[in-house]
């Protein structure tokens, strides 16, 4: 799970839907209402389709992930936190990317971030399967989990699993644009309209 988690929003997939997706342009001279909204993300949703062919072939190569372990699953009592748990990372995934897709760039970071939050969490419990029951009452080190695992990086101690620092830094690079209501989450959506409104 946690090698799928990696793959959940790499930096190069971003950089390249940054770099494919223009957004379109729309000259709005009043508050938009539901029907001119609804209308504007469907076509957004379209033009990153339309421009990001060769990133939707890394997407159905994600959704193959997925697709293996998830598929006509049985899943045994012991097992069936972790597949929730992977559950709730493909869901993110999905959401994630289609808030990309409609430029809502923070609520792309935030769902992401949800997902690394659950692959953290089953990296502890695929390391110690009677963690889940911790996991389960919210006790340690689920209840500060990112601060246990950045103690043991400090502290030069064995991980749960290799990819923790990596996931960590995801999840603080997500935080920093799923978390504020400042000038870089509200860019992709308020600088077109500022543009239009000065012309």
């Amino acid at each position: 799970m946690i090698g799928y988690a990696r793959l959940i929003f790499p930096a190069r997939l971003a950089q390249r839907y940054f770099e494919a997706i223009t957004m379109t342009a729309h000259i709005l001279r009043e508050p938009i209402d539901i029907i001119k909204f609804v209308g504007i993300e469907h076509e957004q949703i379209l033009v990153s389709l339309a421009n990001g062919s060769e990133e939707l072939k890394i997407i159905g190569h994600l959704q193959g992930l997925y697709r293996a372990p998830m598929s006509n699953a049985t899943v045994g009592e012991n097992e069936f936190v972790l597949f929730q748990l992977l559950t709730f990372t493909h869901y993110h995934f999905l959401y994630a990317l289609a808030c990309h897709m409609r430029c809502h760039l923070s609520e792309a970071f935030a769902s992401a971030r949800a997902a690394v939050d659950a692959a953290l969490i089953a990296a502890q419990i695929i390391h110690d399967r009677a963690s889940q029951v911790a996991y389960a009452q919210r006790t340690k080190p689920f209840d500060k989990l990112n601060r246990h695992y950045k103690n043991l990086i400090r502290d030069n101690k064995r991980l749960p699993h290799a990819l923790i620092p990596d996931l960590i830094k995801l999840h603080d690079d997500f935080s920093s644009f799923a978390s504020h209501a400042d000038i870089a989450r509200a860019l992709c959506i308020g600088l077109k309209r500022s543009r239009a409104t000065r012309r």
